[in-house]
């Protein structure tokens, strides 16, 4: 079955969701072909928020839900449903390979499914023309680059010392405490991650759970890192994100 059938905008009422369904079926197959494979699947509701809710993933009586924002004016709707839909969908790929709260680890699961948000609003910008929304907008390329760029190019403005690549685990502690409000900590780090991500990337990322700390583990906020980095050898974002959590653990506590 295809990752995409799981996935259904409610209601299909305007054009507006009907572009939210193609942009959502795209980025479905998309990851589907990258080789992941989930512990289940199950269907998912995409619901627009008219209060202008900041975007997520949730679980409604064990029914997943994503909400992203009312965008229905700009030139830039298109690009800012593929940035909303891309990271609330890779929540969803990661629950449903492990839905259990205790394996989560915050300042990688929200690195992840931001740096997914980056790599696909360049991955419609470069394949747009083959794309089924690209008949109702085959111009759109152009939009959607700019704005792919935009997220490229952006850097913290946090100081150096502050910034992920850079902590120590007690800073560490604090970017995973502020990270699903406060994504600046991450910045350069979501576009670094993103420039070396590819399809097959997903195979590897989506399922990070896998290498949860064990309870009571020294540190919770660390996968088992040189394990899921050993068996993704040929995977460049895993190889990153591993590199990451090598550097600040060499940096202990300072």
């Amino acid at each position: 079955m295809r990752f995409a059938e799981y996935f259904g905008v409610s209601p299909l009422h305007n054009p507006m969701d009907e572009e939210m369904q193609l942009i959502a079926d795209a980025i479905a197959d998309h990851v589907q072909d990258s080789g992941l494979v989930l512990d289940e699947m199950r269907d998912c509701h995409i619901l627009r928020d008219e209060r202008g809710t900041r975007p997520h993933f949730r679980e409604v009586y064990n029914v997943p839900v994503i909400i992203i924002r009312d965008l229905e004016r700009g030139d830039d709707r298109l690009a800012a449903i593929v940035y909303e839909l891309a990271q609330e969908m890779g929540h969803y790929f990661i629950n449903m390979n492990d839905p259990t709260p205790r394996s989560q680890i915050n300042w990688i699961e929200e690195t992840i499914c931001e740096a997914m948000s980056v790599y696909f609003l360049r991955w419609f910008a470069d394949n747009w023309s083959s794309l089924d929304i690209a008949e109702k907008y085959p111009h759109y390329a152009a939009t959607m680059d700019a704005y792919a760029r935009r997220y490229e190019d952006k850097r913290s403005a946090r100081p150096e010392a502050e910034r992920l690549s850079n902590v120590d685990l007690a800073g560490l502690v604090r970017i995973n405490a502020a990270c699903t409000v406060d994504r600046d900590f991450r910045t350069d780090e979501i576009a670094a991650l993103a420039k070396v991500m590819d399809q097959k990337s997903f195979a590897g990322l989506l399922i990070y759970k896998d290498y949860a700390p064990v309870t009571g583990q020294n540190n919770l906020l660390m996968p088992a890192w040189p394990t899921w980095q050993k068996e993704f050898p040929d995977n460049a974002a895993v190889q990153y994100i591993c590199g990451l959590c090598k550097t600040i653990l060499e940096r202990g506590n300072q």
